[in-house]
């Protein structure tokens, strides 16, 4: 798996933080509540990281992990 590979664009956090690589994105979600982990967007996301790892382009991983990010306010403010 190449979990170094990169996003086509950065995913922009609160606080100015950016995500630039899958393992990145991957971190940031084993770093949350696993209730967050749980809800339905986070597990889209988590399956969308693993299948582009393997290939394909990342902006389905990054449109997922946004979505995900999006619809939960408690991840925007922790992290």
């Amino acid at each position: 798996m190449a979990w170094s590979r990169k996003f086509d664009e950065p995913i922009q956090l609160p606080h100015g933080r950016e995500l630039i690589t899958l393992s990145e994105a991957a971190e940031y979600i084993i770093a949350l509540p696993e209730e967050i982990i749980a809800l339905a967007d986070w597990q889209v996301a988590i399956e969308a990281l693993g299948r582009v790892s393997e290939s394909g382009p990342t902006t389905l991983a990054r449109i997922a992990f946004l979505r995900a990010l999006k619809g939960n306010t408690a991840c925007r403010t922790s992290n």
